[in-house]
C-alpha cells in the first residue's frame, strides 16, 4: 500500500469505519482500527497522515447510486466494493475532513514528523517551465 502511495503521489489515507446501525462500534471495528494504526505509523515516517471515516450506510449508497445509474445485478455485485469506497472518499471530501478520526501514531518522533508534513517534491517546483 504504501508503495502504491508513493506511486501515485498521495500524502494521506482515508479508512472507512464500520459501524453497526445505531453508530456504535462493532468488532470489525476494531479490527480495522488495527489495521490503521499500524499504517499510520508507517505513513508518518513519511510524513503521511490516515483517518478513519464512519462508513455506516455506505453499501446502501452504493447500491442506490448503481440502481439511478441503471447498472445490472451483475455489475452491482462485481462493483460493490468500488462504490461504497467512493461513497466513503465522497463523505470525507464533502465535509473537508471535519468528520474523520485522524489516527495518531503514539511514537513521539513520528507525531513530529506529521507536523512537519511530506517531504516537497523538487519536481514541483522545479525552474525548468
Amino acid at each position: 500500500m504504501i508503495n502504491i502511495a508513493e506511486q501515485e503521489e498521495a500524502d494521506e489515507f482515508v479508512i472507512g469505519l464500520p459501524r453497526s446501525f445505531d453508530g456504535k462500534e462493532t468488532p470489525q471495528s476494531n479490527i480495522v482500527r488495527t489495521v490503521a494504526g499500524r499504517l499510520a505509523i508507517r505513513a508518518a515516517e513519511r510524513g503521511w497522515r490516515v483517518y478513519l471515516q464512519d462508513e455506516h450506510g455506505t453499501t446502501t449508497e452504493a447500491v442506490n447510486r448503481m440502481v439511478n445509474m441503471g447498472l445490472s445485478k451483475s455489475s452491482q455485485q462485481r462493483k460493490l466494493d468500488a462504490y461504497a469506497a467512493m461513497m466513503v472518499l465522497e463523505r470525507y471530501f464533502s465535509t473537508s475532513g471535519k468528520d474523520a478520526e485522524f489516527v495518531l501514531p503514539k511514537n513521539l518522533e513520528l507525531q513530529g514528523k506529521l507536523r512537519k508534513g511530506p517531504p516537497e517534491d523538487d519536481d514541483f517546483f522545479s525552474d525548468e517551465d
